[in-house]
């Protein structure tokens, strides 16, 4: 995952399924890169990677686990692609259990970027 160097190197956007699922964690990475605090950029992307980490354990295409995710935001995406199949309720609570645990885990990063963690932590599966 990518979004923090994208943005050292004088990107503006950047389109990557997490940045959909977390669009505040990625416009943070975005505004500290801008604001020269590199070390809170670091701190914010390496919460990204954790959750990449956490949607690769799911056997399945990585978009049909952020669709999943999405969906638990309130955003319903639809069906995935006829070649991907459906979470099972166990993924469903596996993915979402690791991905909450990873924001309470970061608790004291996202609070200090600003990111309210009760907006993120609005997954049920």
């Amino acid at each position: 995952l990518m979004v923090l160097h994208t943005f050292l190197l004088g990107g503006k956007a950047h389109i990557c399924g997490l940045s959909n699922l977390f669009p505040e964690i990625s416009h943070k990475i975005y505004t500290s890169v801008i604001n020269n605090d590199l070390k809170l950029a670091i701190e914010l992307q390496n919460i990204l990677n954790s959750v990449r980490e956490a949607v690769k354990e799911i056997p399945v295409d990585s978009s049909v686990v952020v669709r999943e995710l999405m969906k638990l935001r309130g955003i319903d995406l639809g069906h995935p692609s006829p070649i991907n199949r459906e979470l099972t309720q166990n993924e469903k609570t596996k993915v979402v259990s690791r991905v909450k645990s990873i924001i309470h885990k970061s608790s004291a990063v996202l609070e200090k970027a600003g990111i309210n963690i009760g907006d993120l932590l609005k997954l049920t599966p």
